[in-house]
């Protein structure tokens, strides 16, 4: 992550927030009244609020994932009782392997499956493909995705490319969508 990215308004912000977390709760430091209980279930909230607004910013992913990292281990460090949190979560989200866009949270696999994967843009008209990602980096494009029914998972089929036009049909769900270059190039695909 670049220092430019890291001070940037909504990182310095979060960073600035954190600081104040970690202050004013210590490792092992049992609360001992309910304002102090109060004060936990506030930064609690708070981080969520934070979370969603890095989400829907337009930084990299590669960016959001070291942010998360800090963040996580920030609370594991300063906040009683994170560590069951962080567990509860990931038991309620049922231990998955994989974000809802498609990338695996096991980075070596990541790796490993990059070789397998290729824009939807770089296939032959006729090809049949499944997509597996979306590209994380412009949150419009990701939302537009979503509303057309371009997820993980879904079976595809290149009808036609245009790429002078900037312009390729795809066959979905029985159907035929037109999608720009932009959107081809952010839905990584596996061949059928």
């Amino acid at each position: 992550m670049t220092d430019t990215a890291l001070n940037s308004p909504p990182i310095a912000s979060i960073a600035q927030r954190f600081k104040s977390i970690r202050t004013g709760f210590r490792v092992n430091k049992p609360l001992q009244d309910a304002a102090s209980v109060q004060m936990l279930s506030l930064a609690r909230t708070n981080l969520g609020v934070r979370l969603r607004a890095i989400d829907e910013t337009s930084l990299t992913s590669d960016c959001q994932k070291k942010i998360y990292a800090t963040v996580a281990e920030t609370l594991k460090a300063s906040i009683p009782g994170f560590p069951t949190l962080d567990n509860r979560i990931d038991e309620k989200l049922g231990h998955p392997d994989r974000c809802p866009h498609g990338w695996p949270v096991d980075t070596v696999f990541e790796q490993a499956e990059n070789e397998e994967l290729e824009p939807l843009s770089a296939l032959e008209p006729g090809s049949d493909a499944t997509i597996v990602r979306l590209a994380e980096h412009d949150g419009d494009l990701l939302h537009w995705f979503y509303d057309e029914g371009l997820v993980p998972g879904t079976a595809v089929e290149l009808r036609a490319a245009e790429p002078a036009a900037g312009q390729f049909r795809v066959a979905v769900d029985g159907g035929e969508k037109a999608i720009g270059e932009k959107a081809a190039a952010g839905l990584f695909v596996k061949r059928a």
